[in-house]
């Protein structure tokens, strides 16, 4: 049987959060941001950063930058770059981050 990425994605990540409170914390915080995003896009990106080890606000506050939301559509990256610019969140004040944004909107 052949397994698709995003399933193999949920799987890993369900072995690292196994209460389920930080995907639900990460889910919140991504539709707070991304507030029109599908259950289906908003469940294979908070899986991808619970695996990368963002399940708490404290990380997702202190540590996130820009090199971690690579497996987001790219639209969805660019609006969640500019709503996090807006909000100050530190690392996405200037294009400190390995991937960076040129387009007028993300600044």
């Amino acid at each position: 049987e052949k397994k698709s990425f995003g399933k193999i994605i949920t799987q890993s990540a369900a072995a690292i959060d196994k209460t389920g409170k930080g995907k639900k914390l990460v889910k919140g915080w991504l539709r707070d941001r991304l507030a029109k995003l599908s259950e289906k896009d908003c469940e294979l990106y908070a899986t991808g950063l619970i695996k990368q080890g963002f399940d708490s606000d404290d990380i997702l506050r202190e540590v996130l930058d820009e090199s971690c939301l690579h497996h987001l559509k790219n639209g969805h990256r660019l609006m969640l770059i500019k709503k996090l610019r807006q909000e100050g969140h530190e690392n996405f004040v200037t294009n400190r981050g390995s991937w960076s944004c040129n387009m007028s909107f993300c600044t």
